[in-house]
């Protein structure tokens, strides 16, 4: 038996930490007394679910159970000192995150496995100085492979394959997944904007690309202190990267996350979207107008808004998953032989569970991090799903029988 969890985003519990359960919607600041309250609230359902329930409710026995970690389970880019490749970052989770460490542990001494795979947001871990200051503490990781860090998860004679699934995302993919020199996009927007822009509005990176959207062209300037909105789009240079710059930026991020295909012609109409967008803030206009405008600009392009959000990246995950099923490994970082029939992505926060017509088995992990949702006009409300895969073979031929599950959802 696999059970497969992702995207953790453990931080060092200060503003920018991700792996907390709020009993309310998110309160503006992140006080330190509040968010070690709300860090015990997740602490305590991942040790239950990886000391207890893997056993007592999944495990029938045999082999004894292994956990893949399928990538953003630490979030580097989020974690101070700035700098690359500081194991100082590990020790500061650690400390922030102790009871998860501990269940870990508990659990491999329960006999279980544990193998990891590395994500776009904790890709430095491919250094060799970080990787080994993560196994002092997990000196147990990834033992059935040798214990050196992995880009992806292959078993062969059970047809089974799994990456963190960044690969297949244009802004989040690494030009060489094995090299550290260069950053993807998404990681550099993580680092210049998105953790600025936390300090001041904590929902800014729970919210999926679908709802950034909206939140980036309608809500985020009337929401956020007018420091934050200088920094976002009112400034005339911020960090040496001008205003112009920035919008491009954002219109790409908008691009890659929604528009496969066609993409040169749609950046000049996501340009205008931008463009009109910021003269309706320096306008006054309310964001429930400015809301309008862009629907209207939308018509006015000859778009669909609601056919466009249709192309999401959960759909072009599912589709590399197909591919790969129908033997395009190629596509792949580990290149699988022979074709898998059960691939298993994480990085969309999306569970996602479909079973190919040609067969072949598409599951994604999706988040244990709270997801901001928009409703109505301004309004946010805010979902919790503990979201993991389970993936046991079948007692007569090859196959697996899959489960995907959530061991609650909590909304405020």
């Amino acid at each position: 038996m696999k059970i497969f969890i992702s995207d953790l985003h453990l931080g060092c519990g200060d503003s920018l930490e991700d792996f907390a359960l709020w009993e309310k919607a998110q309160p503006p600041q992140k006080t330190q007394e509040a968010l070690i309250a709300a860090m015990a609230r997740m602490h305590t359902p991942f040790a239950d679910f990886i000391i207890n329930k893997i056993w007592q409710t999944e495990y029938a026995g045999g082999a004894p159970p292994e956990l893949i970690l399928l990538g953003d389970i630490f979030d580097l880019l989020q974690v101070l000192p700035a700098e690359r490749f500081n194991p100082e970052k590990i020790h500061l989770i650690r400390k922030a995150h102790a009871p998860v460490f501990e269940a870990l542990a508990e659990f491999h001494k329960k006999g279980g496995a544990v193998s990891y795979v590395l994500g776009n947001h904790d890709h430095d871990m491919l250094h060799p100085a970080m990787f080994e200051t993560l196994k002092s503490y997990l000196p147990f990781l990834n033992e059935r492979s040798g214990g050196a860090p992995m880009l992806f998860y292959h078993a062969p004679q059970a047809a089974l394959y799994a990456e963190h699934g960044n690969q297949f995302d244009v802004l989040n993919a690494f030009e060489d997944p094995a090299a550290l020199d260069v950053l993807p996009t998404g990681s550099e927007l993580t680092l210049r904007l998105i953790n600025p822009l936390e300090k001041n509005y904590p929902a800014i990176d729970n919210l999926d690309a679908r709802e950034a959207l909206w939140f980036a062209l309608t809500r985020l300037p009337a929401l956020v202190s007018p420091a934050c909105q200088k920094e976002l789009l009112l400034a005339d240079e911020v960090d040496g990267i001008s205003r112009g710059k920035r919008l491009k930026h954002l219109a790409y991020f908008i691009l890659h996350q929604f528009l496969p295909g066609n993409q040169d012609s749609l950046l000049t109409a996501l340009w205008q979207l931008l463009a009109e967008n910021e003269r309706l803030i320096r306008r006054g206009v309310s964001p429930a107008k400015r809301k309008s405008g862009i629907l209207y600009t939308f018509r006015s392009l000859g778009r669909n808004p609601l056919r466009i959000f249709q192309e999401l990246l959960t759909d072009r995950m599912a589709g590399a998953a197909k591919k790969i099923c129908g033997g395009d490994v190629g596509i792949t970082i580990g290149k699988p032989a022979p074709a898998p029939r059960l691939v298993v992505f994480g990085h969309t926060h999306r569970p996602c569970l479909k079973r190919f017509k040609g067969g072949g088995i598409y599951a994604n992990t999706g988040t244990w991090r709270m997801r901001a949702i928009p409703y109505g006009r301004l309004d946010l409300r805010y979902e919790q799903t503990l979201d993991y895969v389970v993936a046991k073979p079948l007692k007569e031929g090859d196959g697996w029988t899959l489960v995907k599950t959530s061991l609650t959802r909590q909304e405020s």
